[in-house]
C-alpha cells in the first residue's frame, strides 16, 4: 500500500480488508490518520488486505451541477459535444470533484450512469485522435492519451467508491438490493480499467503503475462478496459475469500484445468479450492451467512453466484449453467454406490470422531454440516492402526494374492505360496566370525553368527510400533486437517488411517486424525475425480471367533455403492476392508466369505464399508435396 502523501486528502489510499471469522466484516483505514472506520468495533488481526487507491471525500461543496441524476443527465447533455476537448475537461472535473464529495452509494451510482454514455462517446472520439498515429505520438494525440487515461482512471474509481460505500454502509442502501450494487458496480469498474488496459497495449506501452493490481483488486473484492458468478447488465461493454469481465481483460495481457497491430488487438478483444466465458479461472492448481497470476501483484498473467516464485494465497490459475478448441472448430468450419475470416456479431470481420494468433498465445508456451548474443554494433534497415524492394534492385527505382535503367514514367504503358495515374491538367484561362504556392509568378521576360532546375526540385532517392541505421541489442541466428532511438518513420507498425544491411558488400536481407515496445526513455524496441538472407525483386501482374490484367504491383522472390527446409516463396502486397491466382512476374523485359498455392503466413502488411511455375496463363500448376513448407521460427527463437 501506499502511504499517505499530503493532510488535503488529494491522494489518501485506503485499505480495505475483510475477516472470515466474522463475516463480511470490512474495516477501511486511513493511511496516515490514526482514525479507523469499522463496521465492528474490533477488527481481527487474522484478515486479507485489499488494495485499492481512492480519494478522501473531503470535498464540502460540488460546483457542476445538483448532486442527483436528473440535473446529472441535463447538465451532460447541454455540453458542445462538437468540441470534444472541452467536453472531455468538463467530464474531468466533474468526476475528480464527484470523487471526493461524499455521497450515499445508490446516488453516486446514478450520477456516473447517468453521465457514462456522454463519456463513452466522449472517450472514443478521443481515441480516434491517438489510435491509427505515429509509433512515438506528437504533442496533441499525447495530450488526448493523457486526457482519455485521466477519464478511465476517475471512472473506475467511481465505481469503486460506489462498490466500497455500498458494502462499509449496507443499511443505508435504499432502493435497490446491495449485493446487486456491488455487483454492478464493480463489472463496470472493471469495464473501464480493462479499457484503458486495451489503448496502452495498442500503444506498445508499459502498463502505468498499479494497473493490474487495481484489476487484481477489483476482482478479489468481487470475489470475498460471492459475486464473481451473478450476470451483470452492462449498456456499455455488454452483459457478462464479474469473472468473465476480469478474464476478458487478463487474457488481453496474455496474447502476446506487443506482436499485433492496434486493431488486432481490438479484434482480439471483441472476440474475448463473446467467448471470454469459456476460459476457466481456480484457485486450486490444475494441469491444465497454462496461466498463472498472482492477485497481490501489479503484474499480468505468465505462463505457468515459467513462474519462478512459490504460489501465494492469492495465486490464480487460468486455463484456456476450452477457448482454444472453440477457435480452432470455427476456424476449420468456415475455412472448408473457402473463407479467410469469421464474421463476429455479424459486423466485425475477425481474419484466420488474429484466430491462429490466439492459438498460438492461448494453446501451449513454446521455449526459444536459440539463445540470444548481446552485440553493440549499428544496421542499416529499410522499412517497407517498396522501400526494401528499391535496395534489393541495386538501387533502382520500380519502373527500372521494369523496363531498364533508361526508363522514364512518360514511357510507363501503366501510366497511360490507368486515368488515376495521369498528371492532372488544369485548364489556364485565358490572360491568366497559374501560381504555384512554392514559386513566385511568371513575369514578361522571366526564364522559363530548365530541366535542370525541375531535377533539381526532385527528391533525393535517399529522401524517397530512407535508411534508417539502428542499433543492435542482441542477435539470436532467427532476428535482431534493435534499439531505435531516432525518429521512427510515420507508419512504422508490427508486420511490416524491413531490409537489414550489415556491411558494403553483403545482400540485403529480407526480414519482418515481429513485435514492438516502447519505453519510458523515449527508446523503441523492435523484435525482427530473418525471413530470407537475399531476394530477388519482380513487379507481379494478377491475371484475372475475364477481366485481364491487373496493374503491377512490388513483390519479392525469396530463394530456397535448405538449412532450414525452406521451398521459394512469394512475398506480395496484404491486398489482392490469394491463393490459385496466376500471376505474371516481370522484370527488365523478361516475363515468368506462375500460379500461387498456399499461403504460408501474412500480415497487415504483406502476404507470404509458395508457388509453382507454369508455361503460359492458360495451365494449372501441379501442387508440389516435395519440398516441405518454411514454417516461422519465430516463437522458437
Amino acid at each position: 500500500m501506499i502511504p499517505y502523501r499530503n493532510r488535503q486528502g488529494q491522494a489518501l489510499y485506503l485499505a480495505l480488508y475483510q475477516s472470515d471469522k466474522m463475516g463480511s466484516v470490512y474495516c477501511i483505514e486511513q493511511i496516515g490518520y490514526s482514525v479507523r472506520l469499522c463496521d465492528r468495533a474490533v477488527c481481527m488481526s487474522d484478515t486479507a488486505f485489499i488494495k485499492l487507491r481512492v480519494p478522501r471525500q473531503d470535498l464540502v461543496e460540488f460546483t457542476p451541477f445538483q448532486l442527483n441524476a436528473e440535473a446529472a443527465a441535463m447538465w451532460v447533455g447541454e455540453l458542445p459535444f462538437t468540441n470534444t476537448t472541452l467536453v472531455a475537461h468538463q467530464l474531468e472535473i466533474a468526476l475528480s470533484e464527484l470523487n471526493r464529495v461524499a455521497l450515499s452509494p445508490g446516488l453516486r451510482f446514478e450520477i456516473i450512469e447517468a453521465l457514462s454514455s456522454h463519456l463513452q462517446v466522449t472517450l472514443a472520439t478521443l481515441s480516434l485522435r491517438f489510435l491509427n498515429q505515429p509509433l512515438v505520438l506528437p504533442t496533441q494525440p499525447r495530450q488526448m492519451l493523457a486526457l482519455a487515461n485521466s477519464l478511465y482512471s476517475l471512472t473506475t474509481t467511481a465505481y469503486s467508491l460506489v462498490a466500497i460505500e455500498a458494502i462499509q454502509h449496507s443499511g443505508t442502501v435504499e432502493n435497490v438490493n446491495p449485493a446487486r450494487l456491488v455487483c454492478e458496480a464493480l463489472h463496470r469498474a472493471l469495464s473501464f480499467a480493462g479499457q484503458k488496459i486495451l489503448n496502452t497495449l495498442q500503444l506498445h506501452r508499459a502498463i502505468e503503475q498499479n494497473g493490474w493490481l487495481e484489476l487484481h483488486q477489483l476482482y478479489i473484492l468481487a470475489e470475498h462478496q460471492q459475486l464473481t458468478e451473478l450476470p451483470v447488465v452492462d449498456p456499455l461493454y455488454g452483459d457478462s459475469t464479474i469473472k468473465t469481465r476480469y478474464l476478458q481483460n487478463l487474457m488481453l495481457g496474455c496474447c502476446r500484445p506487443n506482436q499485433l497491430r492496434q486493431a488486432d488487438l481490438l479484434a482480439i478483444q471483441r472476440c474475448l468479450l463473446k467467448w471470454g466465458n469459456l476460459v476457466e479461472l481456480t484457485k486450486s492448481p490444475s494441469n491444465e492451467g497454462l496461466f498463472i497470476v498472482d492477485l497481490d501483484s501489479d503484474r499480468p498473467p505468465v505462463y505457468k512453466s515459467i513462474y519462478a516464485e512459490s504460489a501465494g494465497d492469492q495465486c490464480h490459475y487460468i486455463d484456456p484449453s476450452a477457448l482454444v478448441e472453440y477457435i480452432e472448430r470455427v476456424k476449420a468450419e468456415d475455412h472448408r467454406w473457402g473463407k479467410t475470416a469469421i464474421i463476429l456479431n455479424g459486423e466485425t470481420t475477425i481474419p484466420f490470422s488474429i484466430l491462429d494468433h490466439m492459438i498460438s498465445s492461448y494453446g501451449s508456451m513454446r521455449t526459444r531454440s536459440f539463445t540470444r548474443t548481446a552485440a553493440k554494433h549499428t544496421l542499416q534497415v529499410s522499412v517497407g516492402l517498396r522501400n526494401t524492394q528499391y535496395y534489393v534492385a541495386g538501387g533502382r527505382t520500380f519502373e527500372q526494374l521494369l523496363h531498364g535503367d533508361q526508363h522514364s514514367p512518360a514511357q510507363d504503358p501503366d501510366l497511360n492505360r490507368n486515368p488515376f495515374l495521369q498528371p492532372l491538367k488544369k485548364e489556364i484561362p485565358q490572360n491568366k496566370t497559374l501560381v504555384h504556392e512554392d514559386q513566385p509568378p511568371l513575369t514578361q521576360g522571366s526564364p522559363k525553368p530548365s530541366p535542370v532546375d525541375k531535377k533539381a526540385r526532385d527528391p533525393a532517392p535517399e529522401e524517397q527510400y530512407p535508411i534508417h541505421s539502428v542499433s543492435v541489442v542482441d542477435v539470436s541466428p532467427g532476428g535482431y533486437c534493435l534499439e531505435w532511438t531516432t525518429e521512427l518513420p510515420r507508419n512504422i507498425k508490427t508486420g511490416d517488411i524491413v531490409g537489414i544491411h550489415e556491411g558494403p558488400h553483403q545482400d540485403w536481407d529480407i526480414a519482418v517486424i515481429r513485435w514492438i515496445s516502447q519505453l519510458e526513455n523515449n527508446k523503441t524496441l523492435l523484435g525482427i525475425e530473418l525471413l530470407s538472407p537475399r531476394a530477388i525483386p519482380y513487379g507481379a501482374r494478377i491475371y484475372y480471367s475475364t477481366d485481364g490484367e491487373a496493374e503491377l504491383m512490388p513483390v519479392l522472390l525469396l530463394p530456397e533455403v535448405n538449412l532450414v527446409g525452406q521451398s521459394q516463396t512469394l512475398i506480395t502486397p496484404r491486398a489482392r492476392f490469394r491463393e490459385n491466382q496466376k500471376v505474371t512476374l516481370m522484370r527488365n523485359g523478361e516475363k515468368v508466369y506462375v500460379q500461387l498455392q498456399r499461403q504460408i503466413s501474412f500480415t497487415g502488411s504483406f502476404a507470404q505464399f509458395d508457388f509453382q511455375y507454369i508455361e503460359h496463363l492458360d495451365q494449372e500448376a501441379v501442387h508440389a508435396s516435395a519440398v516441405p513448407l518454411y514454417d516461422s521460427v519465430w516463437n522458437d527463437i
